[in-house]
């Protein structure tokens, strides 16, 4: 636009719009994995499994073992503002007991990758269901075989948004927060077995038994857990919350 040129105000193509949209929730590989690890706690996973590769910018793997999908569900996952978590928005204000709810993350993961969905409902006897995503559009659906619960894997990220790829960073920044990330939610659910590879090389796995200290050990190793100070706080009378947890101490490190 030149100096005296007004400008012109116009719609923005849908293809765009979703596009955008996605930057807003997916910025790097690490938004991706901290998407799907929320939806497999949400569907009651006892187990979630992530791997990556090249830091997640050539391909993020998340499997649990929660509730699954038929294929009507799979179908209606990917698409905008669908979510199993609230139904109005009177649940919204009820409060969400869920660490998901808008409905967004297929579908704007969708829109920046290579998105491969399969999933199978929990006691059912029905075929698991296999759907293709590529750049917001559905290519494929059709029956799988495929344990219970859900597999998705994110192929291509940004590859129809180059801008956006560019700004990626080096694979070992990538993945360390990818791996913060996962680190979080392993500590925050130890009743659940969470764990996470890179580039076919196991980091760490917990075994979801509810221990913390068994946690904190197989996350962050011996000399690490070993150091930490057990804290059970409880509220003095007409005092509110209370506190319970590990502490390491000062000088304990842990190189990334």
């Amino acid at each position: 636009m030149s100096g005296g040129d007004r400008p012109t105000i116009r719609a923005l193509d849908d293809r765009t719009i979703r596009q955008i949209a996605a930057g807003e929730v997916v910025e790097r590989p690490a938004s991706v994995v901290k998407e799907l690890v929320e939806n497999g706690l949400d569907a009651d996973a006892n187990r979630v499994s992530v791997a990556v590769d090249a830091g997640g910018t050539e391909g993020v793997r998340v499997r649990d073992d929660g509730v699954g999908m038929d294929r009507d569900a799979v179908r209606m996952a990917v698409d905008e503002h669908t979510t199993s978590k609230i139904s109005d928005i009177e649940d919204l204000e009820a409060g969400v007991g869920t660490l998901g709810f808008r409905g967004e993350a297929l579908h704007t993961i969708g829109a920046v990758s290579r998105l491969t969905v399969r999933s199978k409902p929990r006691g059912g006897d029905e075929a698991g269901t296999e759907l293709r995503v590529e750049g917001g559009e559905v290519t494929d659906v059709r029956p799988a075989g495929c344990p219970e619960g859900t597999v998705v894997e994110v192929d291509d990220l940004f590859f129809n948004t180059p801008a956006r790829r560019k700004f990626l960073k080096t694979t070992a920044t990538e993945f360390d927060h990818v791996n913060t990330v996962v680190t979080q939610y392993a500590l925050a659910n130890p009743d659940v077995a969470i764990s996470l590879e890179h580039d076919d090389r196991e980091v760490f796995a917990t075994e979801g038994r509810g221990s913390l200290e068994a946690t904190v050990l197989s996350v962050y190793g011996r000399e690490v857990a070993e150091s930490m100070t057990r804290v059970d706080h409880e509220p003095d009378a007409g005092g509110v919350g209370s506190v319970t947890g590990l502490v390491s101490h000062p000088e304990t490190t842990r190189s990334a």
